[in-house]
């Protein structure tokens, strides 16, 4: 069996309203995954949470070092 595809995602979900402390204040939450299919057929998904920052740089790590690797290993 082997990863035949790897596909990222974000989700933004908001909070309903605003979360602050002395630094920073949010509004959402990002979901940040990944959705891995195997040769097989199997689907598995993995995914992270930023408070509200990040998510992007996570999504792009994901898709330009991550997803490369991961194609056609072992699970």
């Amino acid at each position: 069996m082997h990863i035949s595809s790897a596909e990222s995602f974000i989700l933004e979900v908001p909070i309903g309203g605003v979360i602050a402390d002395s630094m920073q204040s949010v509004s959402k939450l990002e979901f940040v995954g990944l959705n891995v299919q195997t040769d097989a057929g199997i689907v598995g998904t993995g995914y992270t949470v930023t408070v509200g920052f990040g998510g992007s740089v996570i999504r792009n790590v994901l898709d330009t070092l991550y997803i490369p690797e991961l194609t056609g290993k072992d699970p």
